[in-house]
């Protein structure tokens, strides 16, 4: 075989990329077979090595072990000259290495919610010795179960360099965006011949370590354990734009529970708002109330609340008829006059996650806590000792704490309350965009319009510490006005794509992102919704084509922020959330700032590990406030309008 030129003058081909090496196998001989998305991700992936039998992907949650767990920790620490021994073996240095026992999970992904213990080592030696790191894996893995551990996995991979799928909205007009347009029909013609109900979603997006470094990729969201020849399916996809440099990237993507959450260390239940939790009175399930409006039909006035018609949809003791009728027409119609469903503040199971972790949690904790001060106190006084300033500040803290606690509980003890019933909403409705319209409106009686009236946004400042400005993102072309603290809501906007927006949830409070430049082709598979003129439309053959809003710092909406306002940067309703696109992305990684306590001595160059790194990130799904309002108009023939001001 000739030479190249460059061989023979005696320089050295340098290695490929990462990202290059990665895309090499998965096009190879290596990778040429079915399997499951996981595997592929996994075999793919040079710089990553593990001991699990199907490897989650890249990130993991990694959490200090139990206290139990480091009971072993002289045992484990037993075996760090042996461990160290082995990846000397194999060229993994010391000064190149950084390792720690965790509890490593995957939340969010199937099965991964039960914390496994591992031994977490990250290397940094550059692009050209991966090679023996499976062996190393392999030898590590053996001398745990040598010295009786056989539970303790090993992963082994370099943080800089293994697949950890990050992704970055495009702005509109770009040229990624127009030339995905012309082919997205093409694109789903092959996602719904080739992986019928296994996408959940597609678009072209950035997609790369940092936002500086990224380039646009077609990003297929995948349902977990779904089967394919990945290798061949994104040649197929790639292959759709020709001449084009894009890469096809495979994440897995799914729907994540909707659990209850505590509001005791937050500032419990005042009176709702904006962003407060809600539910179906007794019932469970629940989401965020968007806001309080005023809906004028000729001389009639009604005072209503905004949220989704997913989280006000009649919960399952009632018959199956029933919903499907509500779906179909939705509240308020002829046929679904005789529903009658109550909505309720907060929703039953956030009561109940707020006053069994008072009761069971943060309260006896605090009591404990007290109790060990006054104890020290106690010791000192019996010595005859000064007490420590320091000391006797912290036990009236802890004592102003626990009254404030059980103020919190008292208060509960005069909750649930009952907001109203649901008068309206859109049912599962299409718009002629085929974008999906998820309203519902809850009538409050005028004698219990919430006291203060609510509708006050946060503060400029207060967005700002949440999450990044508009300018932070780059967008300096938007109108921009400084909100001052607690002004209430002027009015109604839209959702423009490229621009930044933040909204009010129950589960994640206040969050900022970017509109992406193009809708997401949504791949709802079965799902039976009603067009604008209430023909029947299953989906399948079609996929609905949906606003999403991504963070670069986290995520933007998690379950139960459904029926959230999204608001601009003047402080205007642009948006109504209803839904999250859920996929296995970081947000980037989290420098780790303690030392490793099973190996001490070792250090990692940058000090980066993906400790505490989001794993599992919620874009906002949202519907333009104009449509919405539009579809409202339609259906009941009411103006919208914020004219709560006292």
């Amino acid at each position: 075989m000739q030479s190249s030129s460059a061989e023979a003058h005696g320089v050295l081909t340098p290695p490929p990329s990462p990202n290059k090496r990665r895309h090499m196998i998965r096009e190879s001989e290596e990778t040429d077979e079915e399997m499951t998305l996981d595997a592929f991700l996994y075999r793919s992936d040079d710089f990553r090595k593990s001991t699990f039998e199907n490897p989650w992907p890249l990130p993991l949650q990694l959490d200090e072990p139990k206290p139990a767990f480091r009971l072993f920790g002289p045992l484990f620490k037993g075996l760090v000259p042996k461990i160290r021994q082995v990846l000397a073996e194999h060229s993994i240095k010391q000064n190149q290495s950084w390792a720690d026992i965790y509890l490593a999970s995957k939340p969010g992904f199937p099965g991964g919610d039960i914390p496994v213990l591992t031994l977490v080592v990250l290397v940094d030696q550059g692009v050209n010795n991966s090679r023996t790191w499976g062996d190393a894996k392999d030898e590590v893995h053996q001398l745990f179960a040598e010295d009786n551990f056989p539970n303790v996995e090993v992963e082994l991979y370099d943080p800089k360099r293994s697949f950890v799928p990050t992704m970055f909205p495009l702005q509109p007009h770009t040229e990624a965006i127009i030339k995905y347009q012309s082919k997205r029909d093409q694109l789903i013609k092959c996602l719904q011949e080739n992986l019928p109900g296994m996408w959940s979603a597609m678009s072209v997006f950035g997609f790369g370590p940092t936002a500086a470094e990224a380039e646009p990729a077609l990003v297929v969201f995948i349902r977990p354990f779904s089967v394919q020849n990945w290798n061949q399916l994104g040649k197929k996809l790639s292959g759709i734009f020709a001449n084009q440099e894009w890469k096809t990237e495979f994440v897995p993507g799914g729907v994540s529970i909707n659990p209850g959450i505590s509001f005791a260390r937050h500032s419990g239940f005042g009176a709702p708002d904006m962003g407060s939790s809600i539910g179906e009175k007794g019932q469970p399930g629940g989401g965020t109330l968007g806001g309080v409006v005023s809906l004028k039909r000729k001389e009639q006035t009604m005072i209503g609340l905004i949220t989704n018609h997913h989280v006000v949809r009649p919960s399952s003791p009632k018959s199956k008829a029933t919903i499907d009728l509500v779906d179909e027409f939705g509240y308020g119609s002829n046929q679904t006059a005789s529903v009658k469903t109550i909505m309720q503040y907060p929703a039953k199971l956030d009561f109940e996650a707020t006053s069994k972790d008072l009761n069971d949690q943060v309260i006896p904790e605090i009591k404990q806590s007290i109790k060990n001060m006054k104890d020290k106190i106690n010791r000192f006084n019996m010595k005859g000792q000064d007490v420590p300033d320091t000391l006797s500040h912290l036990l009236e803290v802890q004592e102003d704490e626990l009254d404030m606690y059980k103020k919190q509980l008292d208060k509960l003890k005069r909750l649930p309350t009952v907001l109203g019933d649901v008068v309206t909403s859109s049912g599962n409705a299409l718009s002629p965009s085929m974008a999906l319209l998820d309203w519902a409106i809850v009538q409050v009686p005028s004698s219990k319009v919430p006291q203060p009236p609510p509708n006050k946004l946060p503060s400029t400042d207060e967005v700002a510490r949440s999450g990044k400005s508009a300018r932070d993102y780059g967008v300096n072309d938007q109108p921009y006005r400084r909100l001052p603290s607690r002004e209430y809501v002027g009015g109604f906007s839209k959702i423009e794509k490229g621009s930044w927006y933040f909204k009010i949830g129950r589960t994640t409070g206040i969050t900022t992102g970017i509109c992406h430049g193009i809708e997401v082709d949504v791949g709802r598979q079965g799902e039976v919704r009603y067009d604008h003129s209430g023909k029947k439309v299953i989906l399948g053959k079609y996929s609905t084509r949906e606003l999403v809003i991504m963070s670069s710092t986290g995520t933007f909406s998690e379950p139960g922020d459904s029926g959230s306002f999204v608001f601009n940067n003047l402080g205007n309703v642009a948006g109504l959330l209803y839904g999250e696109l859920t996929g296995n992305i970081t947000s980037g990684e989290v420098s780790a700032d303690t030392p490793s306590e099973l190996m001490e001595e070792s250090h990692f160059t940058d000090n980066t590990v993906m400790q505490g790194c989001r794993v599992h990130i919620g874009s906002g799904l949202v519907s333009s406030m104009d449509e919405v309002l539009g579809s409202i108009k339609k259906t009941t023939g009411a103006e919208i309008s914020f004219n709560l001001k006292p």
